[in-house]
């Protein structure tokens, strides 16, 4: 099986109001046809199904003007669906916290065209931001 692998990243994200996806501004480690990412949008597209294995991390902090206690999710969507087991929490008490938050999960791709996201459910900037997305298989023949 060809190699097929998509890193997207931002260093630093402008404020993402919740129920938004992340922005990844680059791309980094693109090899093969099955995934891509155009710069500057949030979304990865599976071009191939398949089964794929993805990773988000970044460091969340507090956007300006929070509330506090101010809780943040993030968590993935494929297809505007969100994907059970793929979810991270924090809640934040003072302006100049910031938290590391991760998710990862296998994910079974059945149609060429989806579209993973990671969406965050709070006003939040997140630093760092990394979604690294692998195929691992073929779909088995009697999918």
């Amino acid at each position: 099986m060809p190699l097929d692998t998509v890193t997207a990243y931002a260093d630093t994200t402008p404020t993402i109001t919740a129920g938004s996806p992340i922005i990844f501004s680059d791309n980094t480690e693109l090899n093969g046809t099955a995934l891509s990412h155009t710069a500057n949008t949030g979304d990865i597209v599976f071009n191939e199904p398949g089964v794929y294995f993805a990773a988000f991390s970044g460091t969340a902090v507090p956007a300006t003007g929070a509330t506090f206690p101010s809780t943040n999710e993030v968590y993935l969507t494929l297809d505007g669906t969100r994907l059970e087991g793929a979810t991270a929490q924090h809640i934040f008490h003072i302006s100049t916290e910031n938290a590391p938050e991760s998710v990862s999960r296998i994910i079974t791709v059945t149609a060429a065209g989806s579209r993973l996201e990671v969406v965050t459910e709070g006003d939040i900037v997140f630093n760092y931001a990394t979604l690294s997305v692998f195929k691992i298989a073929d779909l088995p023949a009697n999918t």
